[in-house]
């Protein structure tokens, strides 16, 4: 019998097994063990015809396999051959089977025992090596699963989209000038080199900062040593948070992480330290962390294009880094910019290259292109040679100037036409920027000769892209141009066709894809600028007509139904009315750019319906339901006079109090008078209006903040200087008994500080907590606002009712500046708290450790930190694991230096955070702080419940808990009593930012830092 292999072959196998194994009824004893074994293997065989099934089997495998259902099939025949000796049949009336009385042969039996034995072991082998092969895949699939997860923890910055749509505008050919270069060959074969490549706007910078990516991806293809990153700066996200430095170091690392084979031990680390957390990495963690990812490579690449489009903070405390990376000598970077004096200066005495557009580029471009204009071009050779020539020389080196000129000639209607457009271009290019206004200005010139529908369709678009407050999907600006004024409703069927809206631009927008839908823009930074100058020639009335279409559109009568009641009703809602958002949170700022019709908005916010259903998107998206008092599902108690204060309209306030002039007291759900939201947005001219209908200045909101203290804290200096003028007590007090002073020192406004102490401001105004300004600037590392407070000669060890100084929470929370400061001014460095630990010690538990070098001059000091470190073990004697790590178990490994010789990198540069769940200015220099501020006053995973009987308080807060067992009930509690006072709170549904849901407090709060990123300021 032959078993040529294939998968069924094990069924015939089984098959045959079971036909032999009939043979054996009514067998003598001898032949018992072989029946057997037969039966063993039939169930054996069977078993693995199953596992082979699907199973995907390597050139070895199936070679196994083959042998082994070839040594089935062998002795199985050999069984029947056997057995054919030893029975027969006899046919009578039917079929009776004998067993010939021959001489029993044991020897032969028992050796076909052992063969059938050898090959169920054999098969039991292929299923062991099947199941260690599943098994090794499962674990290569999970590996690469959280392999990707980890990757996608880190970014989500979509680099590789914006190469490949950069990749996609290139004309082929182009570029190869600078690959061929000295420039470009010296660096890309020198390790650790840089290159600079200045240009002016629109010479094709990013296209060939994309040439460049290419040539590094096509040359090190398969070469795993060695890694490549690069990332696009874009002037339409520079305040979004992917192009903040904690990003840009994050999009950096997952790229080079992704080349490697496996995640490198110290991105495993913090990969799994913050995503239990439910925290983002500091810019520390992320820096160490791409050093040691940087020493899995023999050679790194880094390409980072238009520098100029990020904020300078930013890329100068970047390209600090990138310089200390380059230390050893196997990074290289290069960058693109425009010659902006600041960023040159950063790459004196390294080799430039600048980018200019190359003729032969210039020209290959052209004629690639002459397609696009009209068809008697194509049948005149001498009109294309002079088109490709004049735009070439007029051009001047301006790929982008060079297709907006190729542009301007899709419409003309003769030969004699052309030719005197082209001679009108003639030495344009002298000077880059009236170069490009009179190339804009031509665009525009071409959208006023258009017909009368297509030119309003142009304009409209344009306006609103121009000067939206923020970048708009392509659904919304549809929407936006498709709301008929003096109308009630939408109708769907006035939606311009998109295609046709970027036609009607001529060529000023284009699109960019984007996770959320896509994105609608101007077409070049310098055409950003361009409108920036120019928006009041070409829309004179742009901000007006966008608000009378924001107003018009919140006063459908769609939207009469008021909030919605519920989170699925409210998601539906923004989906199905693309413009609600926008219009929400912006209406009023474009009504105060540019007055629009009064009683239009008198109207909408007269119908307290509509208002509360605005207010809801305005509250949900601003983060004010996170506010005690405010309930997403509620209405808000905001009356028309709030919302008009809110966004700080003067007349319709005026207005609306003359029509009723009760309405200046009234308050809502949190407590707020119109004044109050007038005060915290800084509309000072709406102070005096104010006043004048008796509002008393001293008056609180339902937390008991005053209207200095909420335009102090938010920064507002022209507010409190008005309060000040009007002899409002500078040390007034907030329920918790805080001054503005203290909020001002604590949110870092350096101004309103300096003006609080000039009208006699208390510097050592102590709050509820016991805290002065000092120790909430030093919280917060306000540099100026500790500097400012130093010269006063304040206390520097003064401490809170926890016993905390200054020294102590800027070493817990990384200041480093400020430490230097202090220590400069005397702060004892042995100071302790009421639970008798050091500033070293909370600097070793939050892993500070510059701060530890600065705290560590002698081993006395070392010795009792350690003795204070130890005062914080568990029950087992063993330090908590959020203490416990490399910083703590190398305390004495800190080198002593004198706080005047240390050398630390200064992370207090003025980098700030806005919480955007506050939606006011509070601002921290560190990244940490504001996590515990997030997870502590919003959404605290755990609450501390008072034990005491009959009290029915609880805190987010262990130092309010701490003080309110103190002050209530006169007890001290102790660090072990405090888990038992613990009660873990719901998980929200979702992300209160984005709305996804989630499964974890870990995923929750990995979202919400990456949204808190987005509103990282400078």
């Amino acid at each position: 019998m032959s078993f040529g292999f294939s998968i069924g072959d094990f069924l015939t196998v089984f098959e045959h097994a079971n036909k032999l194994r009939k043979r054996f009824i009514n067998a003598p004893a001898q032949f018992d063990a072989l029946s057997e074994q037969v039966r063993n293997l039939s169930i054996v065989v069977h078993d693995e015809d199953l596992a082979l099934t699907n199973a995907v089997l390597d050139n070895q495998l199936k070679a196994d396999v083959r042998k082994i259902t070839t040594s089935c099939g062998d002795v199985l025949a050999e069984i029947e051959r056997t057995l054919q000796r030893y029975d027969e049949l006899e046919t009578g009336h039917g079929v009776k089977k004998a067993w010939k009385r021959l001489r029993w042969d044991q020897d032969e039996i028992r050796e076909l025992q052992d063969r059938v034995c050898c090959n169920i072991n054999l098969i039991k082998g292929i299923n062991g090596r099947l199941t260690r092969d599943n098994v090794v895949e499962l674990l290569e699939h999970q590996k690469d699963e959280q392999h990707q997860a980890c990757l996608d923890w880190l970014s989500s910055t979509g680099y590789a989209e914006v190469q490949s749509e950069y990749v996609s505008q290139r004309q082929p050919g182009t570029g190869e000038w600078l690959l061929e270069s000295s420039n470009f060959q010296d660096w890309v074969s020198k390790p650790g080199a840089t290159l600079f490549c200045p240009g002016i706007p629109g010479a094709g910078k990013s296209i060939l900062a994309s040439v460049v990516i290419e040539e590094l991806n096509t040359r090190y293809e398969f070469d795993s040593t060695v890694g490549i990153a690069y990332f696009f700066c874009s002037f339409q996200t520079n305040d979004d948070q992917s192009q903040k430095i904690e990003s840009l170091l994050a999009c950096f690392l997952r790229q080079i992480a992704q080349s490697l084979p496996q995640i490198p031990e110290s991105l495993k680390v913090l990969f799994q330290k913050h995503r239990g957390r439910g925290s983002r990495p500091s810019l520390d963690e992320y820096f160490s962390s791409l050093r040691s990812t940087l020493k899995h490579l023999s050679r790194t690449f880094i390409v980072i294009d238009a520098l100029d489009e990020c904020h300078f903070s930013t890329i100068a405390r970047l390209l600090d880094m990138i310089l200390e990376l380059q230390a050893p000598g196997n990074l290289n970077l290069l960058a693109t910019s425009r010659l902006i004096p600041e960023i040159t200066a950063r790459f004196k005495n390294k080799p430039t290259c600048e980018i200019r557009a190359a003729t032969p580029d210039v020209m290959e471009y052209l004629w690639g292109n002459l397609g696009m204009l009209p068809s008697f071009v194509s049948r005149d050779p001498q009109l294309q040679e002079d088109i490709v020539r004049k735009i070439t020389d007029a051009a001047d080196g301006m790929f982008l100037l060079a297709r907006l000129m190729l542009e301007s000639l899709q419409h003309k209607s003769s030969p004699r036409k052309m030719k005197q457009e082209l001679n009108g271009l003639t030495s344009v290019a002298s000077h880059y920027d009236i170069a490009y206004d009179t190339a804009y200005d031509k665009a525009m010139e071409r959208i006023q000769g258009q017909v009368r529908d297509q030119r309003k369709l142009a304009e409209e678009a344009l306006s609103w892209i121009a000067c939206a407050k923020r970048p708009l999907t392509a659904l919304e600006l549809q929407t936006a141009l498709a709301v008929e004024l003096g109308e009630s409703m939408f109708y769907e069927d006035n939606v311009p066709d998109l295609e046709d809206i970027i036609s009607a631009c001529a060529g000023l927008v284009t699109t960019v894809a984007r996770a959320s839908g896509d994105v609608i823009r101007l077409v070049h930074a310098t055409a950003k600028e361009y409108f920036e100058r120019k928006w009041t020639v070409w829309f004179p009335d742009a901000h007006c007509r966008i608000s009378t279409t924001c107003v018009t559109y919140l006063s459908f009568d769609v939207f009469e139904e008021g909030i919605c009641s519920n989170q699925t009703d409210f998601e539906a809602r923004l989906h199905k009315y693309p413009l609600y958002a926008y219009a929400s949170m912006n209406w009023g700022h474009h009504a105060r750019s540019q007055p629009i019709d009064e009683s239009l908005m008198i109207e909408f916010l007269s119908n307290r319906l509509k208002v509360d259903a605005s207010v809801q998107v305005l509250f949900y998206l601003g983060g004010y339901f996170t506010h005690s008092g405010y309930n997403r599902n509620e209405p808000p108690g905001f009356t028309g006079l709030h919302l008009a204060a809110y966004f700080g309209l003067l007349s319709v306030v005026s207005c609306l109090l003359t029509r009723s002039p009760d309405l200046v007291s009234t308050r809502d759900s949190m407590g707020r008078v119109p004044q109050a939201w007038a005060a915290y947005n800084g509309h000072t001219k709406l102070m005096e209006v104010f006043m004048n209908y008796g509002l008393d200045a001293k008056l609180k909101d339902g937390a008991g903040r005053t209207l200095m203290s909420l335009a102090a804290s938010m920064g507002h200096s022209d507010v409190v200087n008005y309060f000040l003028e009007q002899q409002v007590d500078p040390n007034i007090r907030d329920a918790d008994n805080r001054t503005p002073l203290s909020w001002a020192a604590y949110r870092g406004h350096l101004e309103i500080v300096k003006s609080l102490l000039e009208k006699g401001a208390d510097p050592e105004a102590r709050d509820e907590y016991g805290r002065t300004p000092l120790l909430w600037a030093s919280y917060e590392g306000w540099v100026e606002v500790v500097k400012l407070l130093r010269e006063k000669d304040v206390d520097i060890e003064a401490s809170d009712r926890l016993g905390r100084t200054a020294l102590s929470w800027a070493s817990e929370n990384g200041h480093v500046v400020v430490v230097k400061l202090l220590l400069e001014k005397g702060a004892r460095l042995d100071s302790k708290n009421a639970e008798g630990r050091t500033p070293l010690s909370w600097a070793i538990q939050s892993q500070q450790e510059p701060i530890c070098s600065l705290l560590t001059p002698s081993q006395q000091t070392r010795d009792a930190a350690s003795q204070s470190f130890n005062l914080d073990t568990n029950a087992s004697g063993q330090v908590p694991p959020d203490i416990s790590g490399s910083l703590g178990a190398k305390i004495n490994q800190v080198p002593a230096a004198k706080p005047t010789e240390v050398d630390q990198p200064n992370f207090d540069d003025g980098r700030c955070f806005q919480c955007p769940l506050c939606n006011r200015s509070s601002l921290t220099s560190n990244k940490h702080v504001l996590q515990r501020h997030v997870r502590d006053l919003h959404f605290p995973r755990f609450r501390l419940v008072c034990p005491e009987p009959n009290c029915p308080r609880s805190f987010q807060r262990k130092d309010k808990f701490l003080i309110h067992m103190k002050d209530q009930h006169q007890k001290d509690i102790q660090a072990e009593e405090i888990n038992a006072c613990q009660r873990e709170e719901p998980l929200p549904e979702g992300c209160v930012i984005c709305e996804k849901q989630v499964t974890s407090w870990e995923i929750f709060y990995t979202c919400i830092e990456t949204h808190i990123q987005a509103h990282f300021v400078t």
